[in-house]
């Protein structure tokens, strides 16, 4: 359309577009009155001539509509490439780009390919034209000039289709979100049920398999659920428990514990709770029973667990008590026998006092022996072990023996001549022999037969002598020395038999035993690495089997021999003698002078530490008691050790716990002296150690 084309025939726009009719300003007939709150819908209007583009915005104005205009085909495609139309009224013949080229372009462009596109032209339609718009897209004609309500009509329709579309479209795509939160929802369900089939299966599976008894009881204690084990509880096994009365009593929120008689007629402790819950929407309850034969067992292994401690605890205190008992009793002991033997080898035979005084001694004997048992059964006592040869310390007991036991009893010996070594104490182990000996003789009052014999073992990991009666003891498997001492007398019961190692037990009268004896040989055992055990019944005797670790070493053996008679040996040397009893001192003062020592007395460590500071002198033997105030014997020992290596050391003591310097067990030149010993057991243990090698620094 040129420039100087018009509307109308008057060429007054407005006047022909409105052909004589009033515009309708409120928008009614365009868009419904549900849709005038809605987002206002854009209508393209493309036409070169700026009074026609306002006529036409004049008839379509609407507040429904947002009208934009373009005054040629390049300003109507810029539009298109941000907006979306409803409608497009194209004016057909424009310079530069006409509406038929604008046409084609807006049709290729994916976004405006199927806006409608209405074209304006005032040249009478012919079918070339016509063919040539519909092929490009054109869904209408409007010839000028304009009939308003025809215009304002097609528009409407163009804008409803759009409104619809758009709310298809909008319809579509909540549509389409709600199936996808439908597919989400849908196969979270699916997931859920999943983990809820699984959680019925597992709870199945815990309820079928658990070792607890499980059921569920109606109001009127009737079953109507029950897993395996509560039917095998019942003795039921083809399972028909269901429906038939809950078996014990109905008590809600208790424990019960009951002796339940099963199929088998077995009593079984059981324990039955019972808590209300729900089962198929009705009120019920939860009903179960569980097996507490091994909880019994396992309490009464407790009680007597802390039975087993009680009493270990007290045997400690009692062990404690005879441990210090014995060291001040072994002090006394030393002044009491040792001024009695001096007092002894001073006097003529013809001294009416001479035989009151060997009274005084052997009673101080049988004192220190008494000591020697508290010790023993302390395990306070100093085992000296040297290597020995089982069957001939036997051998030299026997007469001593047969003279113990009396006519009546037989004493038979049953060596093993292939017998190994052993290390252990060798008084000690006369000790216990002695002990085992008597001790079976006073179970046979009316006469009988003791058998001592020695033999070999070898255990391993099975073997009874493996699992000591007291978990203090330790044996490992190897090769065992065994002395088997056994008897034919009253033999005793399994009560007796666990209490035979208690100290101060005895089923003897009042008078005719301390019950130490035993205690002694069993702290002997425990102290040599071995074991003992005993087996015996009432009317069928008694032996007892000692396992000894046989020793690995190869050297010769030697008799041991007694020295409480010994030789007293002379000597020159200095001697460092620390001792905190006065008596004591006093005694072993007099002795080391009387065979020729030179003799510095101190009565602490600490005293003696100074004294070897001031002289400058040789000290070639310290003789020191092990606990005393200030300074015990261990730590000045240490301490002198480092300024006299030559030095040689003597301890002593009543008591053996902690006697040795730590690391001072392997070297030579340190030895020990049982409290209490004779004068001229000292002077030859003293003359022994000053002989021997020198020290040799650990």
């Amino acid at each position: 359309m040129m420039d100087g084309e018009a509307i109308g025939v008057n060429g007054n726009p407005m006047e022909n577009l409105v052909a004589n009719e009033a515009v309708d300003q409120s928008g009614s007939e365009l868009l419904p009155a549900q849709a005038v709150k809605e987002e206002k819908v854009k209508v393209l209007l493309v036409d070169d001539l700026p009074h026609k583009l306002t006529a036409l915005s004049a008839v379509l104005e609407n507040e429904n509509l947002n009208l934009i205009t373009a005054t040629s085909g390049f300003d109507a495609l810029r539009h298109l490439l941000r907006e979306d139309f409803a409608v497009i009224l194209l004016d057909v013949m424009m310079p530069g780009l006409d509406g038929f080229e604008t046409a084609a372009l807006i049709r290729q462009r994916k976004r405006s390919e199927h806006t409608p596109i209405i074209f304006i032209t005032a040249n009478l339609a012919n079918d070339k034209n016509l063919s040539k718009g519909y092929s490009l897209g054109a869904v209408d004609y409007i010839y000028a000039p304009v009939v308003p309500e025809i215009l304002k009509a097609k528009v409407a329709v163009f804008v409803e289709l759009f409104r619809i579309n758009r709310k298809v479209r909008q319809q579509t795509r909540a549509l389409r979100t709600y199936t996808l939160d439908l597919e989400l929802v849908n196969r979270q369900l699916e997931h859920r049920t999943r983990e809820l089939q699984s959680s019925k299966e597992s709870f199945r599976n815990i309820v079928e398999k658990n070792q607890e008894g499980i059921a569920v009881l109606d109001a009127g204690g009737t079953i109507r659920f029950a897993n395996p084990s509560f039917v095998r509880f019942l003795g039921d096994p083809a399972g028909g428990v269901i429906g038939k009365a809950f078996p014990f009593p109905m008590e809600v929120n208790t424990i019960q514990e009951i002796e339940h008689t099963g199929s088998d007629d077995e009593i079984l402790p059981i324990e039955v709770t019972l808590a209300e819950t729900q089962w198929e929407g009705i009120t019920a309850y939860l009903a179960s029973v569980r097996d507490i034969s091994l909880r019994r067992e396992a309490e009464e292994a407790l009680k007597d667990s802390e039975e087993k401690l009680r009493q270990a605890q007290k045997l400690e205190s009692i062990g404690r008590l005879a441990g210090g008992v014995a060291h001040d009793f072994n002090n006394l002991l030393t002044a009491i026998n040792g001024y009695t033997d001096m007092v002894l080898a001073s006097m003529d035979d013809e001294n009416s006092l001479k035989g009151y005084l060997h009274e005084v001694r052997r009673s101080g004997e049988r004192a220190a022996e008494l000591t020697h048992q508290l010790l023993a059964y302390s395990r306070k006592q100093v085992l000296v072990p040297k290597l020995l040869n089982l069957n001939s310390v036997v051998e030299n007991m026997t007469n001593m023996l047969r003279r113990l036991i009396g006519d009546n009893i037989e004493l038979a010996s049953v060596p093993d001549l292939s017998l190994g070594l052993v290390k252990a104490d060798p008084g000690q182990l006369e000790q216990v022999i002695m002990n085992l000996v008597v001790n079976a003789k006073d179970a046979m009052p009316d006469g009988g037969r003791i058998t001592v014999e020695t033999g070999t073992e070898i255990l391993d990991v099975d073997s009874d002598a493996m699992h000591p009666i007291d978990k203090e003891i330790s044996i490992h498997p190897g090769r065992y020395v065994v002395l088997i001492v056994s008897d034919t007398g009253t033999g005793m019961d399994e009560d007796t038999r666990g209490r035979i190692f208690e100290p101060f037990f005895t089923t003897k009268e009042v008078g005719r035993g301390t019950g130490l004896g035993l205690s002694m040989v069993y702290g002997f055992v425990k102290q040599s690495g071995g074991n003992i055990t005993v087996v015996s019944k009432p009317g069928e005797g008694t032996t007892f089997r000692i396992y000894l670790p046989m020793s690995a070493e190869n050297a010769a053996w030697k008799r041991n021999e007694s020295g409480a008679d010994a030789k007293a040996e002379v000597g020159f040397e200095t001697i460092l003698l620390v001792e905190d009893e006065t008596t004591v001192r006093k005694f072993l003062l007099s002795v080391l002078q009387h065979v020729g020592y030179t003799v510095i007395e101190a009565q602490d460590g600490k005293e003696a530490l100074e004294l070897s500071a001031a002289g400058g002198g040789t000290i070639h033997l310290l003789l020191t008691d092990v606990m005393m105030a200030n300074m015990g014997g261990r730590e000045l020992a240490e301490k002198l050790s480092q300024c006299r290596p030559d030095m040689k050391v003597l301890f002593m003591s009543g008591y053996a716990e902690d006697c040795y310097p730590k690391g001072w067990e392997a070297r030579d030149g340190i030895e020990f002296l049982q409290k209490p010993f004779s004068p001229g057991v000292l002077a030859q243990k003293v003359r022994s150690v000053l002989d021997s090698a020198p020290a040799v620094a650990s």
